[in-house]
Formats: C-alpha cells, structure tokens, sequence
C-alpha cells in the first residue's frame, strides 16, 4: 500500500489571475514514490509543498505510490470518481524509473485520465531530461526526450523548476500550459541561531565559507579551491571553509585556511544551523546557477553573501538586483576574484547578503511557490478535459 499524508481541510482554488478563494470544489494530491534514501531533495521538497498548501486551507495529501505496474491502481483508488481533483506529479526521471525509464507512470496517467475524468494531471517538472554530453547521456536522453513528450501530452499543464527548460518545453509542446515555477529551500530558517552556531563552532572572529558537495561533477572543485585561496589570502581574517554535505568527505586543505570542516550528513535542522554561521556562499555550478538549484535556495533563504556561476541556462531572476555576484562556469580566475570582492570588503558582503534575503522574499518562499502551483492547478482545469493527442504538427525537440 502506498503512505499517504495528508488534511480534510476545505481547498482553495485558483483563480485566472492568480488569487485565491476558499472552496471545498478541488483536493490537491501531490506524488512522488516511495523513497527511503537518505537524502532525497524532491521527496522534502513535496513534503514542504504539502505543509505550505495545508497551512493555506487547501485540502492536500501526498501520496508515495510504488514504482512498477501497481503504480496506475493506486493512483486511480486514490483519486475520487466523482469530484474535481488536481493529481500533482513530482517529475525527475530517474526518481521515477531505473536509468529514468518510467513506462509504468505513462500507462499509470492513461488510466488517470480514463477512469478519473474529473481529475486534472499537473506536472511539476525537476529535471527533463539530462544534457547528451557523453554516450551513455545520449542514450538515457533519447528515450527520457521522448518520454517527456508524452508526458506533456498526458499532463492538462506543467510547471518546470527553470526558465530555460521551461521556454524549450513549450515550443515542444504548446498546447500544455507550462509555466516557469521556481523551488523554494527545504531547510528550516536558522538565521536567528546564526551567533549561537558560531560561538559553539568555535567560528567568532572567522570568515566563513560555506559551499555543499556531494562529490559530482557538477559541482566545480577547482573553482571552490582557487576561490578560498585567494580570500584567505586578501583577508585580514582566518578564514574556515566549511564543506557541507552528506558524504563524509575528508576536511580539504587549502593553502593560507585555517582549518577545513566538513561534517558529513547532517539533520535538516543542525544543516541549516551549520549554514547560518557562514558568511559567503560559493555555488560552482557546472551548467550555471538556475532556480532548481536546492542549495542556492537554502543561502538565498540564510541571507547569505553568494558567489556563483553562469550560463545560458541561468535565469534571469537570479541576476536582477545584483544580490549574486556572479562568474562564467568555465572561468575560475573570474570566480576566484568575485569571492574576493565579496568577501573581503564586509560591506559589500553585508549589501549581498541583504539583497539575497530581499530576492527570496520576493520570489522563492513557500507561499510565493505554492501560490504559483495554484496558478497552474487553474490552468488546468481550464484546459480541454479531453485532450488525448500526444504531439503535435510542426513541433521540433530541443537541444
């Protein structure tokens, strides 16, 4: 059996521009399977989906379907017969399929559609696919390509976590009403902990940078490396680097640190603590900063001074403002150099880190996302019921 969390409370449902109004017309499901790794980024992110939503007075559950055949049954005995319901699907291929192959949630939304006729299907798009930069990415490519055109077809509309892919999609499909819907952080606000956390951490009186990795390689190394070399030495400080994330990485030494610390896996209230105490954040994002980046939210969210990266895949909101300092990805010198000039000036640390908060308050907070969810519910059911084809004339794959 599926776990289903979720609230009776009466919904609120969208209106065209935007707004909302109390009514017990739409329940909201939101799903994503079952997961029990460790760290799972969509899987939080749903479960914050669904306190916002319940916090607003929609009525919401969350359901953690299987993978595999038995996915359309449980999701058809969920969804009720005879009322309006919008099924919110969490979509990254590969949470959903091996190598992100995922037949059975095609077969499982035909059956949504079929025997749900007063459902609506809603995409919420994490990643399409991945970029076809070696064999192996252009063979998993070809067939998640294919598999999110159908999706498309099948969905009454989508949302997706980056402007870029979101503009692509669109042409691939423009008669799904896709809109740009940016992801907010999954941690807990700890700013008010942030002298706390560093009186404990031994850290008064430091210059803390803060970066998260995992060990991929969309995260730039080098790039982190340079960039705390040369802070540490233009600063009148010690500085500390502090690398978070949840594989136990030994501490890195860099030349002119006074030491490395990196915790290992962390609850998602001590992270969040651990972040608060850093003064610059460094995001060497590979394919560029973007508003699907979980990590980026959570400095955004602890008012954080942020160095990071760009590329075409860069939405334009981030750079408004000028709240990031930014450097081409493939230009570690240029990144270096930025983490310098926020670094060591503390007032220029101070303006960025003001404008981060100021541009996750205007964009990226829970309320702010979930309202832009239930822009694309109403879109939803504004759209035909029984729109079945799955391409259409004239429509070309992006790149």
């Amino acid at each position: 059996m599926p776990s289903v969390t979720g609230s009776g409370h009466s919904a609120a449902s969208a209106t065209k521009d935007g707004t909302s109004r109390s009514s017990a017309e739409i329940k909201i499901f939101l799903a994503y399977p079952a997961s029990d790794r460790q760290v799972d980024g969509i899987r939080d992110y749903s479960t914050r989906v669904l306190e916002q939503l319940q916090t607003d007075g929609d009525a919401a559950v969350l359901l953690r379907p299987p993978r595999g055949l038995p996915l359309g049954p449980v999701l058809v005995r969920a969804l009720p017969r005879h009322e309006r319901a919008a099924l919110v699907i969490q979509y990254n291929p590969f949470s959903w399929g091996r190598r992100g192959f995922a037949p059975w949630l095609l077969l499982a939304l035909v059956l949504v559609r079929l025997l749900r006729p007063k459902a609506r299907i809603v995409l919420t798009i994490h990643e399409a696919y991945p970029r076809m930069v070696n064999f192996r990415w252009l063979v998993m490519g070809l067939w998640q390509r294919a598999q999110m055109r159908i999706l498309l077809g099948l969905a009454h509309s989508a949302v997706a976590a980056e402007a870029v892919v979101t503009a692509r999609l669109s042409r691939v499909w423009p008669r799904c009403a896709i809109s740009h819907l940016p992801i907010s952080s999954n941690l807990p606000d700890e700013r008010a902990s942030r002298r706390v956390a560093r009186t404990t951490a031994g850290l008064e009186g430091r210059l803390v940078i803060a970066t998260f990795t995992a060990g991929h390689v969309s995260h730039l190394h080098g790039h982190v490396t340079r960039a705390v070399e040369a802070v540490a030495h233009a600063s009148s400080q010690p500085v500390v680097l502090l690398l978070l994330g949840s594989q136990n990485l030994p501490p890195r030494e860099v030349p002119g640190v006074e030491r490395s610390i990196a915790p290992g896996y962390l609850d998602e209230q001590s992270l969040a603590q651990a972040l608060a105490s850093a003064d610059i954040f460094l995001g060497p994002f590979a394919d560029g900063a973007s508003t699907r980046r979980g990590t980026l939210m959570a400095a955004l969210q602890h008012g954080l001074a942020i160095v990071t990266t760009t590329s075409d895949r860069t939405d334009q909101i981030l750079v408004e403002g000028g709240a990031l300092a930014f450097a081409a990805a493939d230009d570690a010198d240029g990144f270096a150099a930025e983490a310098v000039r926020v670094g060591v000036d503390p007032r220029v640390r101070e303006q960025h880190a003001l404008a981060s908060r100021a541009l996750f308050d205007r964009y990226f907070s829970w309320p702010i996302v979930c309202a832009g969810l239930r822009v694309a519910i109403a879109a939803a059911f504004a759209s035909p019921p029984n729109r079945h084809r799955l391409a259409s004339r004239g429509a070309t794959e992006p790149s």
